[in-house]
């Protein structure tokens, strides 16, 4: 199987429309199949179309070395990984296929990313998800990217029986679906995006513009890998829990521009193999800048600090909070990078100490513009001077000026590639994959362990992220009294008064004033609204609840925006959508969303 576009002789878009759990059948059905392609010749999209799986499988079947992308795979692959389990095909785990067999790539968190099948002619087709390459919804795509068709509405409940006809509008609504998605694609190939995922790209162009890549960030042994990886973690999100479910006045929200990008060009990076040492790096006057430490301890939080050791991975404590107040007089293991030692000892009375290793690496930082070295330099001049000499001025250079001088798709792109760059190298070598197989005659998957895969260099989103966290903490401890809540790169504060931070609306790193805030409530991670207005806007009502559709979002306001208590019946909203697998395929079910703190 190939991950990239242009390795197929043609690619497609592909979309299903399927029954609901409104029809109440047993077995889930495809009504309606597209497929958009370009005729070269004729200079023109394409499209054909059939009301069975039946009929597409048959159509698919009649080509080779042919790529068909879904928009969101891990439901309409469900319809044909049924068909294939139902029409005799074996899954095998190997990429050399037999007549009437199928690879697929589903991970253990039920990503889909690509199936690959081989018909009993002997045609082999791929089939990929469109969604990783471009995570935007479809609507949000055509928008993006400026185009000429938008995304339109139907019915999905209504009723269709055997041998439904199809309306006129109900063929516009697929073709719009699949050629939205198509002229993205199309416009992503043309510019060098031609993997399969956002993170694929990144790291292709990443490659690209780094010299003596393979060197500066080597394949790391599974020691190394595994002990970097126990540190890290990723963006830092938690709610002051004097502020807890309480009517906010007056605040400011202030967000750090390209926080992620700012610490790529500004802080210390690893490079190379690391170096093992036994002790404390504490005590090592040459551990230098990024070095790993791996300790035992034990810690309680000091009056007025931050918690910022995560919970993830302790089953010896509650799951109520994100992060450890106390360690309940046990003994801790704990691997933390230098900027989260220092937050460590800073935040924590720490007790108990045993120091074991750590891993020391060499490292390179860029320059950092402040506002005082630019009052005479022009818009390109900052971006051209910002960050020279770091590991990723090369990388984040032509995407800045790209971001800061189109629109559209190209903006978007060169954004993306920015923020997700530090992702790509977070790749785990496992190579634990999910298999598809039948049960109670529907689709089921299980466990397996596939070809290890090369993994990314782990220290680079390691010390990415941990700069990110170390310099959100620092700024949250300096303004402590004012502190209501933060999430990854935002902060909001008490009060319209400018805060003790460094603000500046377009210097990398820096915060840049959101919202002057009239109201707001907080109840925990991404579920917190307010009324505010940007500067020099209107007041409006902004709303983040995780997980929660904009169907559930419009029915809040500031009474009914809290906690979900069944006995009090409130902090529950109907509209959500989840789905399920039935025999057939995957149905849409409504359910209930629940304010879950």
């Amino acid at each position: 199987m190939f991950f990239n576009y242009k390795k197929y002789k043609y690619f497609y878009t592909a979309d299903f429309e399927t029954s609901t759990e409104a029809w109440r059948l047993e077995k889930a059905r495809v009504w309606l199949w597209d497929i958009c392609g370009y005729s070269i010749s004729r200079k023109q999209y394409e499209h054909k179309n059939g009301t069975t799986i039946d009929t597409f499988m048959d159509v698919i079947s009649k080509t080779h070395n042919c790529l068909f992308s879904f928009h969101n795979l891990g439901y309409d692959g469900i319809y044909i990984l049924d068909w294939l389990l139902n029409n005799d095909f074996k899954f095998t785990k190997i990429d050399k296929l037999k007549n009437k067999e199928f690879t697929t790539i589903i991970t253990p968190q039920g990503l889909h990313y690509a199936y690959q099948i081989k018909f009993e002619n002997g045609n082999i087709v791929t089939i990929n998800d469109s969604l990783k390459h471009n995570s935007q919804s479809v609507k949000r795509l055509a928008e993006t990217y400026n185009l000429d068709i938008k995304k339109g509405d139907i019915d999905y409940d209504q009723f269709r029986p055997l041998n439904y006809e199809p309306t006129p509008e109900e063929l516009d609504y697929i073709h719009n679906d699949t050629e939205i998605v198509y002229k993205v694609l199309e416009e992503d190939i043309k510019h060098g995006f031609t993997r399969f995922t956002e993170s694929g790209n990144s790291r292709f162009f990443l490659k690209k513009t780094i010299k003596d890549y393979k060197n500066l960030l080597p394949e790391l042994d599974d020691y190394e890998d595994n002990f970097v990886r126990r540190a890290y973690r990723g963006g830092f999100t938690y709610l002051n829990p004097k502020n807890f479910n309480k009517d906010l006045g007056k605040m400011i929200s202030l967000d750090i521009n390209s926080m992620y990008p700012a610490q790529m060009l500004h802080m210390p990076m690893p490079i190379g193999h690391g170096d093992f040492r036994e002790g404390c790096a504490l005590d090592d006057v040459l551990s230098g800048d990024c070095y790993i430490q791996h300790l035992y301890a034990s810690f309680k939080l000091k009056p007025n600090k931050i918690p910022m050791i995560s919970k993830r991975g302790f089953n010896c404590f509650s799951t109520k909070d994100l992060y450890l107040y106390d360690s309940e007089f046990k003994t801790i293991e704990l691997w933390l990078t230098k900027p989260d030692l220092e937050l460590f000892f800073e935040c924590y009375d720490v007790y108990n100490i045993e120091w074991i290793n750590y891993v020391v690496y060499s490292s390179i930082k860029g320059i950092e513009l402040k506002p005082e070295d630019i009052v005479d330099m022009t818009h390109d001049e900052i971006i051209e001077k910002d960050g020279k000499g770091s590991l990723f001025y090369d990388y984040i250079y032509p995407n800045r000026y790209e971001k800061e001088h189109s629109t559209g798709g190209k903006r978007d792109r060169a954004k993306k590639l920015q923020n997700i760059a530090y992702g790509t190298q977070a790749t785990s070598k496992n190579g634990e994959l999910y298999e598809p197989y039948l049960k109670d005659n529907k689709v089921s998957f299980k466990k397996y362990n596939g070809t290890p895969r090369k993994g990314g260099y782990i220290p680079i989103s390691c010390f990415i992220t941990a700069w990110s966290r170390y310099f959100l903490i620092k700024c949250i401890l300096n303004n402590i009294e004012r502190f209501v809540y933060c999430d990854t790169d935002s902060l909001y504060l008490l009060g319209h008064e400018t805060p003790n931070l460094p603000i500046h609306n377009s210097l990398y790193g820096y915060f840049k004033i959101e919202h002057y805030i009239e109201r707001a409530k907080f109840l925990g991670s991404k579920r917190y609204m307010y009324y505010g207005r940007e500067p020099n806007k209107e007041n409006k009502l902004c709303i983040s609840c995780c997980g929660a559709p904009p169907s559930v979002v419009s029915q809040m306001n500031f009474d009914n925006f809290v906690p979900y208590d069944k006995e009090k019946g409130c902090g529950e909203f109907k509209g959500k959508i989840t789905s399920h697998i039935i025999s057939g395929g995957k149905h849409l079910i409504e359910t209930t969303y629940r304010l879950i703190c």
